[in-house]
């Protein structure tokens, strides 16, 4: 196996986040709140290879996933490899020497966090080293999505606020306020939850506000929250927000968008992965295209496609899937991927692809398939979903629900249901007897 450039995040960093939150349109490093917990079990979302510790809360805080993969880095001696606070800046393809000519720059720790470097930086700082093949795990949650509203520009001149939920990380800045939150996605349900304990009023506009039964996962707001829903918005006043369904809100003083990120390779240049918003004059060829929302042709999510590509690929995405359970599934592309650079697999000729995902989505059982499908294509043998992870994975709302109100009913309430569990098997028990739990409630109303 040749020398390769795992390209992690936009600056590795083995600490918690700043709690200095860059002023937009920097970006901060990571888009992480402080009270963020999973939204998935532990025992659904660990690596195989690699449990939570005993007593772990069942959705842990992020300073407890740290970490978990500060332990998991120590355990397979991965520190060493690990460069901190570097930042690849250009990587291109020589195809003389047949190697990846890459440029990255570093960055001291005691500087702000800004994400994207600076024109001077890249020029004084860039260093060039080269590689066999480059790994991209740059993650898709850096750069922020914020949907174009027709008149919003006019109404943020009256004093009014839109922001992006990657620069939330506390709701004390929202007491008193009228707040908006747009998305329904896990970030769309904290904020509004949270916010709504010191705001004056919380809104919260989700697509099927209309019509909840279209929803798999509907979101209800207890009366008690004081959370109205309201449907998608239409446009924006001077002094006004338009929903679809026609009404309109003059009190709000903040939106926030919980909107999702675009997907970016900065570091590629257009000729490898062309890039709309990155480059505005289309390449006269280019092995990938990424509109923001995914990047094709890739072959099972991971490999380019392209008439030349080599029987060992040289460039790797992983993590691309969304609304997935992402350590697993990192961990079983890692394996695929190594077998292949291995020499133990080889991708299919160019005329023998079909099928070709335009979209990284894979919701529900489908991530289950593909990780299934994707471990027996490449070879890896006695890796499978196991059934009680699908299990509890279509449960995870209201397991999260239920354990909340745990969590809620002190420490000793906890330790009653978690207190010396360990193993498996015993986690699956605790899981099944908090969903039985759940829906009992749930049913008495």
């Amino acid at each position: 196996m040749g020398r390769m450039l795992i390209v992690l995040t936009k600056i590795a960093t083995s600490r918690l986040p700043s709690s200095l939150t860059p002023i937009p349109p920097d970006l901060p490093s990571s888009p992480i709140y402080d009270s963020l917990t999973t939204n998935l079990p532990h025992p659904v979302m660990a690596f195989y290879s690699h449990p939570f510790p005993r007593a772990t809360p069942l959705f842990p805080g992020h300073p407890v996933v740290l970490k978990y993969l500060q332990a998991f880095a120590e355990r397979f001696a991965l520190l060493s490899h690990i460069r901190f606070g570097h930042k690849v800046v250009g990587a291109e393809w020589d195809p003389r020497v047949q190697k990846w000519r890459t440029r990255f720059c570093t960055r001291k720790r005691n500087t702000p966090e800004m994400a994207d470097a600076s024109e001077h930086e890249r020029a004084a700082n860039a260093s060039e080293e080269m590689y066999d093949a480059i790994l991209v795990c740059s993650g898709h949650y850096h750069y922020p999505k914020t949907p174009d509203w027709p008149g919003v520009n006019e109404w943020t001149l009256h004093g009014r606020t839109l922001m992006h939920a990657c620069y939330y990380r506390r709701p004390q800045p929202f007491r008193n306020k009228v707040v908006l939150i747009v998305g329904a996605g896990p970030s769309g349900r904290d904020l509004s939850n949270e916010i709504a304990s010191v705001a004056r009023q919380v809104y919260h506009s989700v697509p099927w506000a209309w019509h909840p039964a279209r929803s798999a996962t509907p979101i209800v707001h207890t009366t008690s929250s004081g959370i109205a829903l309201k449907p998608p918005i239409r446009r924006f006043h001077s002094n006004a927000i338009e929903f679809e369904d026609g009404t309109q809100l003059t009190d709000v003083d903040i939106v926030i968008a919980a909107t999702g990120y675009f997907y970016r390779y900065p570091f590629l240049p257009s000729n490898i992965l062309y890039d709309p918003s990155q480059s505005p004059t289309a390449p006269s060829s280019a092995s990938l295209f990424c509109d923001g929302s995914h990047v094709e042709p890739l072959y099972q999510h991971m490999f380019p496609i392209t008439p030349t590509s080599p029987a060992a690929p040289n460039l790797i995405f992983f993590g691309l899937p969304s609304k997935v359970v992402p350590f697993p599934l990192f961990e079983i592309q890692a394996l695929v991927a190594t077998n292949l650079l291995l020499g133990k697999k080889q991708l299919p000729p160019f005329d023998a692809f079909q099928d070709i995902p335009h979209s990284h989505n894979l919701p529900n059982e489908k991530q289950f398939a593909y990780c299934n499908s994707l471990a027996e294509w490449g070879g890896v043998r006695d890796w499978q979903v196991k059934d009680w992870v699908v299990e509890m994975y279509a449960k995870k709302d209201i397991l999260r629900k239920t354990w909340q109100e745990v969590e809620r009913r002190g420490e000793q309430h906890l330790q009653e249901w978690i207190g010396g569990v360990e193993g498996e098997n015993e986690w699956v028990n605790v899981m099944r007897r908090l969903i039985a739990l759940g829906e009992e409630q749930a049913s008495q109303g």
